[in-house]
């Protein structure tokens, strides 16, 4: 049954990236979008049927299947051609404007492309169809709320791609609510002016120190052992094009590389829970040029 689904989002997948093309030279052909308003509703009941655990990548480049047999092929193939040979009108396929209904745990929400670019996108930067479709399916896949700060479409400037990410409290929040949950504990590596690497809990230094990296511990009940996780600070911080670390983390060194251990080591002991979410800290943009706005909730 799942493969049977994937092979349906795979069908429909280009189809309706050809839509998006077609609706931003064709925006007001009304009459297409009503006629293959089944198209996004099929695509919308295949995730929803397909639930939690799809990636990013799977939700924009479709599903990798296995081979088929050679007879499988070739019965695909025929009907391939008969679909095409029925084509015979000009029949776009656009993005439907129809409502997007979320299953959330906080309960259910709808996500329209109007609504996210209203009122959910960050920064100053135009997002695409393709960026706000994207959104719109992650929130769905891992059943997030933007409303309620859970997630956010952040768009710098109109040269780079949009940001996607997760607030930090869906990571503890879902960590929490896991039964095997057994709590966790986070800190810092400073380096003193003698040169000598510590260890410390939580985040503080005093002057003369450096921050050098972060440690997280997360425990579960059934393992023995803790998900261990060390990270690098010149390795994860956020720097300008001219090499200087952008404002958040030069003035917020331990908050800032510390939630990013915190973040690796929970969705590696959780990955059922917090497959391919990501917090703002911990993504790289390729628009470094100057420093990056926020969303303020997230620190």
């Amino acid at each position: 049954m799942e493969e049977e689904l994937k092979l349906k989002y795979n069908e429909l997948l280009p189809r309706y990236k050809k839509g998006l093309e077609y609706l931003e030279s064709n925006p007001d052909d009304s009459s297409a979008k009503t006629a293959l308003k089944k198209i996004e509703k099929e695509i919308s009941n295949v995730l929803k049927s397909l639930g939690d655990g799809i990636s990013q990548d799977e939700i924009e480049n479709g599903f990798k299947i296995e081979e088929k047999p050679k007879e499988t092929d070739e019965i695909i193939e025929k009907e391939t051609k008969t679909m095409t040979v029925k084509k015979t009108k000009k029949v776009a396929v656009p993005i439907v404007q129809d409502n997007n209904v979320i299953d959330t745990p906080s309960g259910a929400i709808t996500l329209t492309p109007d609504i996210v670019k209203k009122t959910l996108v960050n920064g100053q930067g135009n997002v695409t169809d393709s960026e706000v479709a994207m959104f719109i399916g992650m929130c769905k896949a891992n059943r997030l709320n933007p409303f309620n700060k859970e997630a956010y479409l952040i768009k710098y400037s109109n040269s780079t791609p949009a940001t996607m990410v997760t607030s930090k409290d869906v990571f503890f929040r879902r960590a929490i609510e896991n039964p095997d949950y057994d709590g966790m504990e986070s800190g810092i590596y400073v380096m003193d002016a003698k040169g000598e690497i510590k260890k410390r809990d939580g985040e503080i230094y005093v002057k003369g120190e450096k921050v050098i990296g972060a440690w997280c511990n997360v425990y579960r009940k059934s393992w023995s052992h803790p998900i261990t996780d060390n990270v690098n600070f010149e390795e994860r911080a956020q720097k300008k094009s001219s090499g200087e670390l952008n404002s958040q983390w030069n003035q917020k060194p331990a908050m800032m590389i510390r939630k990013v251990a915190e973040a690796s080591a929970l969705r590696k002991a959780f990955t059922d829970n917090l497959k391919n979410m990501y917090i703002i800290e911990e993504m790289q943009s390729e628009d470094n040029t100057q420093d990056r706005e926020q969303p303020i909730d997230i620190l």
